[in-house]
């Protein structure tokens, strides 16, 4: 295990409901993305939630804006490798 669990905020360490049916390189790769999210400064604020299977990472939550898009995606696709990234990901529409 990476010290860098020990130290990001909790809910990038919670456990998804359905991780004991996920493959051990899965759920590392959804450890190191959700991780990388929250320890990011830019990602303040966003819901992003990740999922990760044999060949798909799906990101999908709320985004602030654009630029929160982008940097999920880039994170996303560092750990991803083989698998396709798919963006379920929708910007929070301001309050009225």
């Amino acid at each position: 295990m990476q010290m860098l669990a020990a130290t990001a905020p909790a809910r990038a360490r919670e456990m998804p409901a359905d991780s004991k049916t996920m493959d051990a390189s899965d759920l590392e790769v959804q450890q190191q993305i959700q991780i990388k999210l929250a320890s990011d400064p830019t990602m303040e604020d966003a819901g992003v939630n990740v999922k990760v299977t044999p060949t798909e990472v799906v990101l999908s939550g709320t985004i602030n804006d654009e630029q929160q898009r982008q940097t999920a995606l880039r994170i996303a696709q560092s750990y991803a490798g083989s698998r396709k990234v798919v963006d379920r990901m929708r910007i929070k529409q301001p309050k009225k």
